[in-house]
């Protein structure tokens, strides 16, 4: 069996797309790291590097899938592998209970969270939050459906939306809320019961009506020029 390893330096996007600035295909791990090695910077932290192997000319590629991340100076900071059978066994010690409806949280992004699939740090609140494991049993569902990640509601480009993260993948976020996300703070006083919103207000969030981050606008006052010819 062949396989093909790509290699691709990149900056990811917010919407979890890439920005691929090299390309290159090798025919062993060892010449795709070195050129991964050949095109790191240490000077550019936004750069990412991965290799991702795929069984070449297979009909299934994904099947056979393997993939790893590099920081800027060629680092690992992750690896995948598709064949790893272990991985796709629920593990019920993913979830404790840890987080609360309403709390306030911030998701590290990935490849330094290796559960997160987001690209830059999201701050957000956690809307819904999964069942035990054995409570899922319980109910008489299959186990291999088990959803064992929390929603969290957070601010993208000025609306709201939410991610799916593991535990493991989520931290408190303790310090004062940025100024442009001041919103999340009323979020989560909604989510833990305040009667906060006017009647409707909440349904034209997630409807994507209203634009929730804080901006500075423009007025004539930043010219450098007011008031000159």
């Amino acid at each position: 069996m062949e396989n093909s390893f790509i290699v691709r330096k990149y900056i990811g996007k917010e919407d979890g797309g890439k920005y691929i600035y090299e390309e290159s295909v090798f025919d062993s791990y060892d010449s795709a790291y070195a050129f991964v090695k050949e095109i790191s910077e240490e000077d550019e932290d936004c750069f990412i590097s991965e290799i991702v192997s795929y069984e070449t000319n297979s009909t299934s590629p994904w099947d056979n899938e393997k993939k790893w991340t590099f920081d800027r100076t060629g680092k690992l900071l992750h690896s995948f592998d598709a064949t790893n059978t272990n991985s796709k066994d629920p593990n019920p010690k993913s979830f404790t209970g840890k987080f609360k409806v309403g709390d306030t949280v911030l998701v590290k992004p990935f490849p330094w969270n290796s559960l997160s699939y987001k690209f830059k740090e999201v701050i957000g609140v956690i809307a819904t939050t999964p069942i035990s494991f054995e409570e899922w049993l319980s109910e008489g569902k299959d186990k291999y459906d088990w959803d064992n990640t929390y929603v969290i509601d957070y601010i993208r480009a000025g609306y709201l939306d939410h991610i799916h993260i593991e535990e493991k993948g989520i931290e408190f976020y303790k310090d004062p809320l940025p100024l442009n996300l001041s919103f999340l703070k009323h979020l989560s006083e909604h989510f833990q019961g305040a009667n906060i919103f006017k009647k409707g207000l909440y349904e034209d969030i997630i409807d994507g009506k209203v634009f929730l981050e804080s901006v500075r606008h423009f007025s004539t006052d930043d010219l450098a020029n007011k008031g000159t010819t």
